[in-house]
């Protein structure tokens, strides 16, 4: 999804549609709340510590016959204030009933249409700023919202991705599952059996892993996932402590893969698995 900028034709404010992509390094860890020191004092909210008036203002009900523009524009950037404030905190919860409200305000002034593009967007700037379980949350509010639309099944995948970098594996297989079966042909499926290969790995369930790379190998047949499932399927013996039959499985495919852009990332791996042997017999 590619970066662009929507002005709202009413107040003249810009919303910026971001990528999805993830940034190149994470950011610096979270500073420990004052309050971390003291076990029996709760930490407050961020939107509820918030001065009342701001916090009123943009949560308060409003549509377009009884706000100006300049109101509008004002109780957007409240809401996207306390929702990022919610979030960088660790309060995912009140960061999505932030993100609700933020995209009602949109809907009823701008449309549907530019509700769902922010919509996504808000939860592509949370996966880019690593917050994991913000980015997961509002994913689900996007799928769940905008149920029918195309991007629903890249949501849902995204969302998995989520809880796996949260180390959910469970509830990602459950929701990359999900998505090959409900969208076989959508090219969010590609990702999704990777990405199911991956919380099956990481879950140490390295059978159900190599079976989901079978799957996925006979599925795409012919292509680069095929590929991919081939060289992956290396990569999970090896990881199982099954080394020989590892070493066996990345000598099959540098025999059979033909220029694949794999090739050379099985050739390092196989020579890692025996460095003493020579570069040649590779």
């Amino acid at each position: 999804m590619k970066a662009k900028t929507i002005v709202c034709a009413l107040c003249g404010m810009s919303v910026v549609v971001a990528s999805c992509q993830k940034p190149r390094q994470p950011e610096p860890a979270q500073k420990a709340s004052a309050n971390q020191t003291n076990p029996d004092k709760a930490v407050a909210s961020p939107a509820a510590s918030a001065k009342p008036s701001e916090r009123e203002l943009a949560m308060s009900p409003g549509s377009p016959t009884d706000i100006g523009a300049q109101q509008y524009a004002g109780r957007l950037e409240s809401l996207r204030r306390l929702m990022q404030l919610a979030a960088s905190e660790g309060h995912p919860e009140e960061a999505i009933e932030l993100l609700t409200s933020l995209l009602d305000e949109i809907e009823a002034w701008e449309g549907r249409e530019v509700s769902r593009q922010v919509a996504f967007s808000e939860a592509c700037n949370f996966e880019r700023q690593r917050r994991h379980a913000a980015a997961r949350d509002a994913f689900n509010l996007f799928a769940t919202r905008f149920a029918g639309d195309s991007a629903v099944a890249e949501a849902i995948v995204r969302r998995g991705a989520c809880l796996i970098e949260l180390n959910e594996h469970g509830p990602a297989e459950a929701a990359l599952r999900d998505v090959i079966a409900d969208y076989p042909d959508a090219r969010a499926a590609e990702q999704a059996w990777r990405k199911l290969a991956l919380a099956q790995l990481l879950a140490g369930r390295y059978d159900g892993a190599l079976k989901t790379l079978d799957q996925m190998d006979r599925r795409y047949i012919g292509t680069h996932l095929s590929e991919y499932a081939k060289m992956r399927k290396g990569y999970v013996l090896v990881a199982a402590n099954r080394i020989d039959e590892g070493r066996s499985q990345y000598e099959r495919f540098i025999k059979e893969c033909r220029g694949s852009a794999y090739c050379r990332y099985a050739r390092r791996q196989l020579i890692a698995l025996d460095p003493a042997a020579p570069a040649t017999s590779r």
